[in-house]
């Protein structure tokens, strides 16, 4: 190692990189770990990063992926601040030194598969290299650049995912380097990002990149099956114009009109949920998810996991009380006139009769108003019962942890990582709102939580309950709240029998 007073200097295997100590370690910003996807290799498997000769300075962040705000409120906060660019798959290291062997985690960033960086501003105060962890933190093909299949087949259709294993190849091969042991590598991300988490659970290309797994508020139901995804790219081909999309014939679209197609096809979907224009993919709202493409993603995650594909991986889970707040925030001056429409057009399949979940849902939330019941069933549609059954999956095949975060009561979605990646000795003003911790004590302890998950594979709580694993015969959560947190019986599980035929699995409740 080469050091100078306010720099590091490590060797990886395309060459030399320099990093900026700081008062917690060592950052290193912006590496490439795979060759930029342009022109022609816009639609392309991540490529091998050409090696340099020298030192490369890496003390910048790299530029987001190409991106468009989208997806409503939602949206409008996952929206990277930073500058974007094709030349954006790289990724970030922080590690407390470059000596020893440290516990790693690689973090995926949130924004429904089609907002949001590795350089979210929450992610970037080194929180668990304080906590003797090497982070990582990535960049990954978004929207219909990363998740759309082209027309002729040249083109893998789960480009972000194979960028995510790219990533995680990187690490494997090169984490050495910075004082990260290869062994002990820990894949988490929030929303899109625990979307993916959970599609690389079920892929064997990923398989012996990770040893375990922190999925938040994003879990194995964010997936088309291949018919469903082409009808997608058919329909972005319709507003480009074009007669099919294949892999040449949007290579040579610009990227700021690629990127407007995309906005207005997310846009319709999420606001109208209209399955007789946008087929499976109005259930989420998300019209780019990961495709059920035989080899990637051999089989929806839910059916995977449950057969195995994640054997011997622990797994930690966490959900907010009230995961879609924010998404319902569009429905304005909702009754229950309107209410029962909404719900008749949201509720198809995964859910069974639509009249018994219109009044289940009526009648569920404890505050007996339109909005509030939609935001429970919502909720349970995007997230929670996809969360109790990715864990049921797991359960026979490696230890579960489920939580569920409360915070201060009613939690919105995203709230829970601010809380996660606690910093007691970095503050940043730029950090949003919604990433801000009320609780400092709350904070240290799930930000406890999951280092020692890290570490050795079973979460402990510093000065609280022992933290039961999860599985059908013991539905057990620990609920984090402000003062405190306890163990308690999973508030989801008793909806599951409304849920006809899974959406996530397709296997019959």
């Amino acid at each position: 190692m080469d050091a100078g007073e306010s720099e590091s200097v490590t060797m990886m295997a395309a060459g030399r990189v320099s990093g900026r100590r700081t008062s917690w370690g060592i950052e290193f910003l912006g590496i490439p770990y795979a060759a930029a996807p342009l022109r022609e290799a816009r639609f392309a498997p991540p490529g091998p990063v050409q090696p340099w000769k020298g030192t490369r300075a890496c003390t910048h962040l790299s530029p987001a992926c190409p991106q468009i705000e989208t997806y409503g409120p939602v949206g409008s906060g996952a929206l990277s601040a930073l500058s974007q660019a094709e030349t954006c798959l790289c990724l970030n290291v922080r590690t407390p030194s470059l000596d020893g062997r440290w516990p790693v985690l690689v973090w995926l960033h949130g924004g429904g598969l089609a907002l949001g960086s590795g350089g979210e501003p929450y992610l970037t105060r080194g929180a668990f290299a304080q906590s003797g962890v090497v982070e990582v933190t990535i960049n990954y093909r978004l929207g219909l650049v990363g998740f759309m299949p082209v027309a002729d087949g040249t083109a893998p259709a789960n480009r972000g995912l194979l960028d995510q294993i790219a990533a995680l190849q990187w690490v494997h091969d090169n984490i050495a380097a910075f004082g990260g042991d290869p062994a002990r590598v820990t894949i988490g991300g929030r929303s899109g990002g625990g979307f993916s988490v959970a599609g690389l659970l079920a892929s064997p290309t990923a398989r012996g990149l990770f040893h375990r797994a922190v999925l938040n508020s994003g879990f194995g139901n964010a997936y088309l099956l291949w018919n469903e995804a082409e009808h997608v790219a058919r329909l972005v081909a319709g507003h480009l114009g074009l007669a099919a999309p294949t892999a040449r014939a949007l290579a040579n679209v610009p990227m700021t009109a690629l990127l407007e197609a995309q906005k207005l096809l997310c846009d319709e979907c999420y606001t109208r949920h209209d399955y007789g224009t946008f087929g499976a993919a109005a259930i989420l709202g998300l019209p780019f998810q990961m495709v059920v493409d035989g080899g990637v993603l051999p089989a929806p995650p839910g059916t995977a996991v449950a057969e195995g594909s994640a054997a011997g991986v622990p797994l930690m889970i966490t959900s907010t009380s009230q995961e879609a707040l924010t998404h319902t925030s569009i429905y304005k001056d909702l009754d229950w006139e309107a209410y029962g429409r909404v719900v008749s057009e949201r509720v198809r399949w995964p859910f069974g009769d639509p009249a018994e979940v219109k009044a289940y849902y009526r009648h569920c939330s404890e505050v007996r108003e339109p909005r509030a019941a939609l935001t429970v069933l919502i909720g349970d549609l995007m997230f929670q019962l996809a969360g109790c059954r990715l864990a049921f999956a797991q359960a026979p095949h490696a230890t579960v942890y489920k939580a569920v975060f409360d915070g201060s009561g009613s939690a919105r979605h995203g709230e829970d990582a601010g809380y996660e990646w606690w910093s007691r000795r970095v503050k940043d003003p730029n950090v949003p709102p919604i990433h801000r911790v009320a609780d400092p004590d709350l904070a240290n302890a799930v930000h406890g939580a999951v280092v020692s998950f890290i570490g050795a594979g079973t979460p402990s709580i510093p000065g609280g309950p022992e933290w039961p694993p999860y599985g059908r015969e013991n539905p057990t959560v620990i609920s984090w709240s402000t003062g405190g947190c306890s163990v308690m019986t999973d508030p989801f599980v008793e909806r599951l029998p409304l849920m006809s035929r899974d959406r996530f699995s397709g296997v019959e409740s």
